[in-house]
């Protein structure tokens, strides 16, 4: 963890020449020694050299997500020491890097959704509203497509994470703002939801019924 936390700029070059098959083969046959160097590198606050090194390769970190297991991934995000890393290494990555990444790994993403525990995406919802410079960027950048695939795929993990933007004003206000400067995006996303599921989504969920009825008037005239 040192090692990375020290020598940025070499580990940022080193990655670029990294097969990144061998990185992914390591890391899911032992996603606990994983886990361990998250904790060590959170504990160096290493956060910021992490998210310089990421931002700087964006293609390989990309490569590496679509060859990693989401079920070890979503081990080490669910510690304590996991989640608050990884919360604060969003703050500081690129926006467009994280989002090109999370567009080519559509199926890695809905399976670490799904093995995550509640409290961590939770957690991360809350951290969105005070971050919504950066939920405004990413969300210019993630094809509909892919988060109508995550809303279809991952209902149950969805309602559980709406249920925390009902309470929580600020959260909604970020949501509505980054709706608003992309108007076409959630017209996009619409065309490939499952109507009938978000429908009963809808009716058998009194804070999904909250959400919309508080989005729907943060939003504005033109985006409705």
């Amino acid at each position: 963890a040192g090692i990375v936390n020290n020598n940025g700029e070499f580990v940022k070059d080193l990655l670029k020449n990294l097969d990144t098959s061998e990185l992914a083969n390591a890391m899911n046959a032992d996603p606990l020694a994983t886990s361990e160097l998250v904790g060590e590198l959170h504990k160096l606050n290493a956060e910021e050299v992490v998210a310089d090194i990421v931002s700087a390769n964006g293609t390989a970190v990309s490569d590496l997500m679509n060859r990693m297991d989401p079920r070890g991934t979503a081990l080490v995000i669910n510690t304590p020491a996991g989640e608050s890393f990884f919360t604060a290494l969003l703050n500081q990555i690129d926006a467009p890097v994280l989002a090109n990444a999370i567009n080519n790994n559509a199926n890695f993403v809905k399976g670490m959704i799904t093995n995550m525990a509640a409290p961590v995406y939770v957690h991360w919802s809350s951290w969105a509203s005070s971050r919504s410079d950066f939920t405004t960027r990413l969300i210019e950048s993630p094809s509909p497509e892919f988060v109508a695939s995550i809303i279809n795929n991952c209902p149950d993990k969805i309602c559980e994470l709406i249920g925390e933007f009902a309470s929580f004003d600020d959260r909604l206000n970020a949501i509505a703002s980054a709706i608003n400067l992309n108007p076409s995006f959630l017209s996009n996303a619409m065309k490939y939801l499952n109507n009938a599921d978000i429908i009963d989504l809808i009716n058998t969920n009194p804070d999904m019924q909250r959400v919309v009825l508080q989005l729907l008037g943060k939003i504005g005239p033109g985006v409705r």
